[in-house]
């Protein structure tokens, strides 16, 4: 991530980082109705705090009453300092894949999301 952040989100890296135990690649496709099931673990592991929620409301920008409801779900770790951070791990994963040209259809949220968080626009724009 020292090396991530400013090249994808166009500020420095955080000193610090708390880590929890998270899934690591949280979205809607890996996770089932009801009863709710997480799929998909090969991932898991430690990861920052708010990296999977700010994972899965990044996933979800391009629908905005569903990016609202996972914002609001998960308010209390993403509105946190430590929750921020993760969030901005998440994204800065997430510009890394569409500056290779993944993510096409979100990318440009991805930019502005990012760009709401650190008041910068990321560096690396999306290929097209």
């Amino acid at each position: 991530m020292r090396r991530s952040f400013p090249l994808f989100l166009g500020i420095g890296a955080p000193e610090r980082i708390e880590r929890a135990t998270g899934h690591a690649d949280l979205h809607r496709a890996n996770l089932t109705g009801t009863p709710l099931t997480v799929m998909d673990r090969e991932r898991r592991g430690s990861v920052p705090v708010g990296f999977d929620a700010g994972l899965l409301h990044a996933y979800s920008l391009r629908v905005p009453d569903a990016a609202a409801r996972v914002r609001a779900g998960f308010s209390h770790v993403l509105d946190s300092p430590a929750g921020r951070i993760g969030e901005l791990a998440a994204l800065c994963e997430m510009l890394q894949s569409a500056a290779r040209g993944e993510y096409a259809g979100i990318a440009d949220a991805l930019m502005a999301r990012a760009q709401a968080l650190t008041g910068r626009r990321p560096p690396v724009p999306p290929q097209r």
